[in-house]
């Protein structure tokens, strides 16, 4: 507040620093006070203040507000400029160049608060990044490890498959085999069959021709028997 004395009455009017207008607009001290430089003739400063003590009127804050969306639209300078003149009714001139820069100190001090506040943003989003950047690890490794897993499932598969076709192939030479072996054996027990019947008829038939030939010499035997009957019988009553 700045006091302001008419006559027996003292009244109170809102005024600003120029570093209670940096905070306002959360802006470096330093940033508010280049733009004030650059249009300070628009800017009503409280009647009395000056230097370092130049108090802002709260019309100045709106000026100031208005300065700040300008420069975030990047617009140019000559823009910034005739935008004020048709915002304000007067122009300041001053009588006499004064020094009023903030001290160094205080310049320092705002640029570091700002570097501050620059430096725990970083934090925050080195923070994320790195947050980030292991989350992204993971997942590498996830799938690192689920190719991997892929992988030996291959291998396992395909020596499952070769087992298989061995086991498979095995078992056919076994049925194959079998199956041949019985074939040949039942070949062997027909063909000992068709010897052994060959054997029986040929004994069969050497039987039947012993007894042909056994009845061929009993029959010439009685022929000749019969014969010497005869002659005996011719011999005693004659032919």
């Amino acid at each position: 507040m700045t006091k302001h004395d008419n006559g027996n009455s003292t009244s109170y009017k809102r005024s600003y620093s120029l570093a209670d207008i940096a905070r306002k607009l959360n802006r470096p001290r330093t940033t508010v006070q280049a733009w004030r430089d650059q249009f300070k003739a628009y800017l009503p400063t409280i009647s009395g203040t000056k230097g370092r003590a130049t108090r802002y009127e709260v019309e100045a804050l709106t000026l100031f507000e208005l300065i700040a969306k300008m420069k975030d639209d990047n617009e140019p300078p000559e823009m910034i400029e005739k935008t004020l003149k048709q915002n304000v009714n007067f122009i300041t001139v001053d009588e006499e160049d004064e020094e009023d820069e903030a001290p160094f100190m205080l310049q320092m001090a705002d640029s570091f608060k700002h570097l501050e506040q620059l430096t725990r943003q970083n934090a925050v989003i080195l923070a994320a990044l790195n947050e980030q950047r292991q989350k992204n690890d993971e997942l590498t490794n996830e799938l690192r490890e689920i190719k991997m897993q892929q992988a030996e499932n291959q291998i396992v598969l395909a020596q499952s498959h070769v087992e298989l076709r061995e086991e498979l192939t095995k078992e056919l030479t076994e049925k194959i085999t079998a199956e041949l072996s019985q074939q040949l054996t039942e070949q062997d027990e027909r063909t000992t069959k068709r010897d052994e019947e060959k054997d029986r008829r040929a004994a069969e038939r050497d039987e039947k021709l012993m007894n042909t030939m056994r009845a061929i010499q009993e029959t010439k035997k009685e022929v000749a028997a019969s014969s010497e009957s005869k002659s005996i019988w011719s011999k005693f009553f004659g032919n």
